[in-house]
């Protein structure tokens, strides 16, 4: 039996022992959810949810996707920069198409429906991954969730609720200083417009950090960032049966290059081109033996900025509400400098996204005491998409190059050229009718639920390109396709007793299709590619246990899930000569299967354990036309594990607090968290360029608090855990080799005050 395994079994048999032998022990706190689009315990929903409320958010110091999926089980995560990230939920993950397959919901709008528009574009999670803050509940949703959010959440859904205003006057002042000279400061107001019918909240947020980069070459460029937010939320109750809630924010992200370091081992696109005696050394060495310095000869500069605007309104009509959830979000996003990681000009890159959606969603829904639960809603939403990317290569480095001037034809007589050089542009309209119906038999004992969703989507591509993959002749595709489904749910509760539950669910996710521009380069170089990417589906099949057992000292759930495939689309890209040729299939089968326990434990006052862990086996079934990155061809996937997939995760925290004095307690916090080898293609190859590797990072924590102060200091991968988040995106083919982003030690102070 793997280390990894005894330790959790140990673990589970002490935390089990400890709770039945000590009697004075608190109760764990009920834990409120609206995975269902109302508030429900957690213990009464059919669906594997991990929660962080507004105390575990500020116990885990949980700023953005990285801290809160480390404590998340069965999920995959890389990161190429704060502002572009893939995840998956039990295997699912965006691996190919233009839609999400993760649904990202803050107040119930949906804010990052799209995906990506080009290859070299990723807008993953660009809309999100914010610095979060004045957070009610986080819940991360695993397995499709269709029925209540719809919109591709074919692997999950991240369901975020804000703070909303009230008629208390209060204040929250927080800084905090750490290592790399990093800063934030943060500010929240809450006051009464008009007492019982206004009331606004403010939130401000700046953070800054030095980053922990070197550059040994005359771009002096560096990782440190700079990120600043406002949100006003405002909340109107003109009557008792009317809310309107309300709220506009707005986030700017500058950083400097991604905080990757070379590995001296080349991607797949320039290996193949047999353009370097060697990778070039910056005059540090390569990972791991170097993980903080690179060469560079032009700056390098990444800036994101987000505005999102929502309005919630509920009319509560006794018997039923009317409910009205409408949103916009425009995001900007610009990267663009050295690309080559050396200090010679050989090549550079530009990236710009520009994306707008709206959506609104019309549903009722019946109120509590009603003889079933149930809701009916409908759901516009537009997105637009506009990407701008390009690759240039110095007439120095072609010149100098052995392969180069004999593919283009000669020497290189301008200054650049433009390998890759596209703009694409997306348009998507989606609309979907919905309902959900629960029933509650046998003395309330039993809920069953039924529901569903039609989806209808229609999407247009265009792209206008002239670059090495069209000859450097102008060419101009476009295509528009509309795609239908209807995607069912079946649930069901029965009350064991007062205090566990069993459930069931089968339901079914959805993510439409889109197209391959410029199939000329694709047919010809004979790969078994079609214009039209079909839709993709998956069925949901899971049973769970949900209890609290010793007195309320220990809540417990556990679910098994299997997910099948059909059509899942994947992105893959393919190197002939100088053409990097990219596009989507899809893979006839795939198969995800596992479970997941989640455990809250106070075996004594004081003391609080929180531990998960998460057992994953997602592969293709059947996929024999995969495509190598490497270069070497067509290979058979089948039986390959998915990307992002780790076999196992696990997490867990200790917190003990106790009193000092009157108004003074003192705490102490550990955490760690374990995340199995991920791989970043179909291939599952063991290399710097091709995984992530498993790692176990620990965190300390530790303060005083009182009424008003809370002073905590922390330490976060505490024993220097050697292991990386990810690859820089911008260098994933320089010179010097694929840089990686490693997870450096971080410490430092923070102070709070409440009003």
């Amino acid at each position: 039996m793997p280390v990894r395994q005894v330790f959790s079994t140990v673990s589970v048999v002490a935390m089990a022992a400890a709770l039945a032998t000590n009697a004075a022990h608190a109760q764990v706190d009920e834990i409120v959810v609206t995975a269902q689009k109302r508030e429900q315990s957690l213990q009464d929903v059919p669906v594997s949810v991990t929660v962080f409320d507004a105390e575990a958010l500020a116990d885990y110091q949980i700023e953005g996707i990285q801290d809160y999926f480390a404590f998340t089980p069965n999920v995959g995560i890389v990161q190429t920069n704060p502002t572009s990230t893939d995840i998956s939920i039990r295997g699912v993950s965006n691996i190919g198409g233009a839609a999400n397959s993760l649904g990202v919901y803050v107040d119930e709008f949906n804010i990052n429906p799209a995906a990506s528009v080009t290859f070299q574009s990723q807008s993953g999670l660009r809309t999100f991954d914010q610095n979060l803050f004045d957070l009610e509940r986080l819940e991360v949703l695993r397995g499709p969730q269709g029925t209540y959010f719809g919109r591709n959440v074919i692997g999950g859904a991240i369901n975020v609720t804000t703070q909303k205003p009230d008629d208390e006057l209060a204040f929250t002042a927080e800084a905090e200083y750490g290592r790399f000279d990093s800063y934030l400061l943060r500010a929240i107001a809450n006051t009464p417009i008009v007492e019982g019918k206004a009331a606004a909240r403010f939130s401000a947020v700046y953070r800054e950090s030095d980053g922990f980069i070197e550059d040994l070459g005359p771009a002096n460029n560096s990782d440190a960032y700079e990120q600043a937010g406002v949100r006003g939320a405002f909340r109107f109750t003109p009557t008792e049966q009317l809310t309107v809630d309300a709220s506009v924010s707005y986030s700017d992200y500058q950083q400097g290059i991604e905080a990757g370091v070379p590995t001296g081992i080349f991607f797949g696109d320039i290996a193949l081109l047999g353009t370097f005696g060697g990778p070039v050394d910056p005059g540090a060495g390569f990972y791991p033996d170097n993980q903080e310095f690179i060469s560079t000869d032009r700056p390098f500069e990444i800036n994101n900025e987000t505005l999102i605007a929502t309005v919630r309104a509920e009319y509560d009509l006794g018997a039923f509400s009317v409910v009205s959830v409408s949103g916009y979000i425009d995001n900007d996003y610009d990267s663009g400098g050295d690309t080559d990681g050396t200090s010679n000009d050989w090549y550079f890159s530009d990236d710009n996204d520009q994306f707008e959606s709206w959506s609104t969603e019309l549903r009722v829904q019946s109120n509590e005491g009603s003889a079933f639960d149930w809701v009916f809603g409908v759901l516009y939403a537009e997105d637009d998409t506009d990407g701008f990317t390009s690759v240039n290569l110095t007439q120095e480095f072609v010149n100098n190059n052995s392969v180069i001037p004999f593919l283009i034809g000669g020497p290189l007589q301008g200054p650049t050229l433009a390998v890759t050089n596209q703009t694409v542009a997306a348009e998507r309209e989606s609309f979907g009718v919905f309902g959900d119906v629960t029933g509650y038999f046998f003395d309330d004992r039993l809920q069953a639920s039924i529901g569903g969703r039609f989806s209808y989507d229609e999407v247009f591509t265009s792209l206008d390109a002239q670059d090495i993959s069209t000859g450097f002749a102008p060419v101009s595709s476009s295509g528009d396709a509309s795609f239908s489904d209807f995607s069912p749910r079946f649930a069901a509760v029965y009350e064991v007793s007062d205090r566990v539950n069993l459930y069931t669910n089968i339901s079914r996710g959805y993510k439409p299709g889109n197209f391959n521009l410029n199939t000329e380069a694709i047919l010809n170089a004979g790969l078994p590619v079609s214009d039209t990417v079909e839709d993709e589906s998956a069925w949901n099949y899971e049973v769970g246990l949900k209890g609290v057992f010793f007195n309320g000292a220990l809540l417990a759930n556990l679910s098994a899930f299997r997910l099948d495939w059909s059509d899942l689309q994947v992105s893959q890209e393919f190197t002939e000569g100088l053409n990097i040729i990219q596009f989507t299939s899809n893979a006839a089968s795939a198969t995800s299967q596992g479970v997941e326990i989640d455990l809250v434990a106070r075996p004594l006052d004081g003391l609080e354990i929180n531990a998960n862990a998460g057992y994953l086996d997602a592969t293709f079934d059947d996929f024999p036309n995969a495509v190598s990155n490497q270069g070497s061809g067509e290979f058979d996937a089948s039986g390959q594990t998915l990307p992002l997939a780790p076999e196992w995760s696990a997490s867990g925290a200790v917190t003990y607090t106790k009193p000092i004095r009157t108004n003074l307690e003192g705490f102490v916090r550990g955490e760690i968290s374990y995340r199995g080898e991920q791989f970043a293609t179909a291939e599952n190859l063991s290399t710097v360029t091709e995984s992530l590797p498993s790692f176990v990072a620990v965190n300390f924590r530790g303060g005083l608090e009182t009424e008003h102060w809370r002073v905590v200091g922390f330490v976060e991968n505490a024993f220097e855990e050697e292991y990386y988040i990810g690859t820089a995106g911008a260098n994933e083919n320089a010179a010097s080799g694929v840089h990686v982003i490693p997870a450096p030690r971080r410490f430092g102070v923070r102070v709070t005050y409440k009003y």
